[in-house]
Parts: C-alpha cells; sequence; structure tokens
C-alpha cells in the first residue's frame, strides 16, 4: 500500500515538471525568445522579465502550484512569485492588447496539452 502511495506521489510530481516545462516553453515560443534565453538566466531586460512574469502566470493557473514550488523552478523566492503574479493581474486589469495576448497563449497551452495526452 505505501509504495502504491510513493508511486502515485512519484508520477504526479513528474507530471507537474512536465506542466511546467511544457508552459515555459510555449510562452518562451509565444515571444520569439528561446527557453534558455528566458529561463536559465539572470538577466533583467524587460523582455525576459514578462516572459518569466507570464510563465509564473500560466503555471499558477495551469498547474497550481503554491508561489514556494513556482519559486523553485525560477529560482525564485516565493515573495517574487506573489510580486510577478500580482504585476501580471494589474497589467490584465487595464491593458487590452495584453489581455489579447495571454488569451492566445492560454489556447495554445490548451490546444497543445490536449496533442500531448
Amino acid at each position: 500500500m505505501k509504495k502504491d502511495i510513493k508511486d502515485y506521489i512519484d508520477i504526479h510530481q513528474k507530471t507537474k515538471q512536465q506542466h511546467v516545462e511544457f508552459i515555459k516553453d510555449i510562452v518562451a515560443s509565444f515571444y520569439n525568445i528561446s527557453p534558455r534565453e528566458a529561463f536559465n538566466t539572470k538577466s533583467r531586460k524587460s523582455e525576459v522579465i514578462l516572459v518569466k512574469h507570464v510563465a509564473i502566470y500560466f503555471i499558477k493557473k495551469f498547474v497550481n502550484l503554491s508561489a514556494m514550488n513556482i519559486g523553485a523552478h525560477f529560482d525564485y523566492d516565493h515573495a517574487t512569485i506573489i510580486h510577478a503574479l500580482k504585476k501580471i493581474n494589474n497589467y490584465l486589469e487595464w491593458d487590452k492588447d495584453f489581455q489579447n495576448e495571454l488569451n492566445e497563449i492560454s489556447c495554445l497551452i490548451e490546444h497543445k496539452k490536449i496533442e500531448i495526452e
């Protein structure tokens, strides 16, 4: 019984990791930046930060990880993740173009997720 639970948890964790990487790839591709350039760098360029923040937003939305767990994927602390989420939500309130971008990305994630499953 304990082994079954451990196996389930291991599979669940692997699946979440795959979804996180999948979302990172989709977001980077949408913004025409390589995932490596977007997520494996400490760059402070605004376009790189935007890609990271959008990926964080979608990871929270689709994978529903805690801020601490999301932070582990970006080498950020939970406060930085919360700040990123607030920033994206603020943009969504007043920027219609940004809303459209995120709707497009959301559709891409949903569509490609169905193809994979």
